[in-house]
């Protein structure tokens, strides 16, 4: 594995959960864009050599939902349209 690639996403995995507008101070680039919908939120970047959509995970906070454990237990990855893989759940909550 590339541990380069790897801590770069590590670093996108917690950026995710910055304030939107803080968000690109931690990009190299700007976002391709951000993502808010049926209850789950992503940030898809441009990093030049590569695209990452990172997604934000499950918060039990004030307003949580049953919708957001359940979409969690979709585990397995599925094939992502362009390339690579993603979370079943978060791939049906961004598609619909």
């Amino acid at each position: 594995m590339d541990r380069i690639l790897a801590a770069r996403l590590a670093e996108l995995s917690e950026l995710v959960y910055e304030e939107i507008g803080d968000i690109s101070v931690g990009l190299k680039y700007q976002p391709f864009g951000f993502f808010d919908k049926n209850g789950s939120q992503a940030l898809a970047i441009d990093e030049g050599q590569y695209m990452a959509v990172v997604f934000r995970g499950t918060q039990v906070t004030k307003g949580w939902s049953w919708d957001d454990i359940l979409v969690n237990m979709k585990l397995g990855m599925r094939v992502w349209p362009v390339a690579g893989y993603a979370h079943r759940g978060y791939m049906e909550y961004l598609r619909a």
